[in-house]
C-alpha cells in the first residue's frame, strides 16, 4: 500500500489547514479531504491515513456495519415505502443486502478522526451516509447528510 504524505494532496489556497486529493481504493479513484486543526498536526494525520488505508479491507465493512446498525430499521420501516405509482415501494433489505448497497464515495481525515462517506444507492433518496467516531478499530457513529 502506498504511504501517503500531506504533500500528495493539494492545499486549499484560502485555508492552509485544508487539503484535497484522491486515492485509489479497489481500483476506484475516491476523494480525500484533510482538515488539520492546526498546522503542526501533519505527522498525526499522515500516520492516521496510512494506518487506515493499510487496513481498509477490514475497516470498510466495519464502517458499513455501523451505518447498517443505525439506518437499516429506518429504511425498512419507513424510507422504502413509495407514495404513488411513480415512486413504488422498494424491497425490505437484510443487513447484508443493506451493507452491499452502500457505495464508497470519499474520506475526510482530521488529526484524530476519520469520516467515511457512502452513496446510499437511492435507499434514502440520494443522501450520503457517513460512518465516523473512529476509535482506531471501529466506527461508533453514523449520520445521514444531504
Amino acid at each position: 500500500m502506498k504511504q501517503y504524505k500531506i504533500k500528495d494532496f493539494t492545499q486549499d489556497s484560502n485555508d492552509p489547514t485544508s487539503y484535497d486529493g484522491t486515492v485509489v481504493v479497489g481500483g476506484k479513484e475516491l476523494g480525500v479531504s484533510i482538515i488539520l486543526e492546526d498546522e503542526g498536526e501533519t505527522e498525526k494525520v499522515e500516520q492516521l491515513m496510512n494506518t487506515f488505508f493499510s487496513e481498509i479491507d477490514t475497516l470498510l465493512p466495519k464502517a458499513k456495519e455501523c451505518i447498517a446498525n443505525e439506518f437499516l430499521d429506518l429504511y425498512n420501516d419507513n424510507w422504502r415505502f413509495g407514495d404513488d405509482e411513480d415512486n413504488p415501494d422498494k424491497p425490505e433489505l437484510t443487513k447484508e443486502e443493506f451493507m452491499e448497497a452502500l457505495s464508497l464515495q470519499s474520506f475526510l481525515f482530521f488529526s484524530e478522526e476519520v469520516k467515511v462517506f457512502f452513496d446510499d444507492n437511492d435507499m434514502f433518496f440520494g443522501h450520503s451516509l457517513i460512518a465516523s467516531d473512529f476509535d482506531g478499530e471501529n466506527f461508533n457513529y453514523a449520520q445521514m447528510f444531504g
